[in-house]
């Protein structure tokens, strides 16, 4: 869930996962978004392609019952939803409006909640994987990224909170925190390029991740040598996190 464009995490998981043997369906946001990514959904032979806008809990609803006419269970969900209004997304946080901080965190925090409910009854028996994905910004103030600190601050939180409710189901819940990535999303974040040029100049590794790194680290939190591993916030930023100011 999340698929904007080809240059989107979430495509990169999606298509990593089927190339791995996987079987997958997508969701879209709106007729917009399914236009953009019918020709590249289409490359991994998709068990479905539903439209779901998450602010809408019959969409959420719909989008499970359409799941059920094709699985009676299913292994791995990937939430990779985000948003924020990009006037919202441009102010400092002290002067956020109060729709624009509900309607942040509706969609990228309570969206996953709302998910992974659903899932869990096709979940439930066998055990699966649900990964989000955050970024530094929850840990620490990151100039430029405001209300999406806190947003994804909230997200992170409640990965620990669902994985132990889905525990007992052997559901595991992971997020993985990117480094720097030029996608379209990131385009929105000011001086996104000054963090990128940051991170490959004094990140440990001293060069920046890609969006196959992302996937591949998804790939191994949704296969069997994870089984263990749950409630995680897992860094994959060429060790950009462990730095000081």
């Amino acid at each position: 869930m999340g698929v904007a464009n080809s240059r989107s995490l979430a495509w990169s998981i999606g298509e990593y996962l089927s190339s791995s043997g996987a079987e997958v369906a997508f969701s879209y946001q709106n007729d917009k978004v399914r236009h953009r990514i019918e020709p590249l959904i289409a490359l991994t032979n998709p068990a479905f392609v539903a439209c779901c806008d998450v602010s809408r809990d019959d969409d959420i609803e719909k989008l499970f019952s359409t799941l059920e006419n094709h699985w009676d269970h299913f292994d791995i969900l990937i939430h990779a939803i985000a948003f924020a209004n990009g006037d919202a997304l441009a102010k400092p946080l002290v002067e956020i409006n109060r729709r624009d901080f509900t309607s942040s965190l509706d969609i990228s925090v309570y969206s996953l909640i709302a998910i992974a409910k659903h899932s869990e009854r096709f979940m439930k028996n066998d055990g699966g994987s649900i990964v989000t994905l955050s970024y530094h910004g929850a840990q620490k103030v990151i100039p430029g990224y405001n209300i999406m600190g806190v947003v994804k601050a909230a997200l992170e939180s409640t990965v620990k909170y669902l994985a132990n409710d889905l525990g007992p189901h052997h559901i595991r819940v992971n997020a993985i925190s990117a480094g720097p990535v030029k996608t379209l999303a990131s385009s929105a974040i000011s001086m996104i390029n000054e963090k990128l040029d940051l991170a490959e100049k004094h990140a440990p590794l001293r060069e920046n991740i890609t969006a196959n790194d992302v996937a591949e680290f998804t790939g191994f939190l949704c296969g069997e040598n994870s089984r263990r591993i749950t409630g995680g916030i897992h860094y994959v930023d060429s060790g950009l996190n462990i730095l000081g100011a």
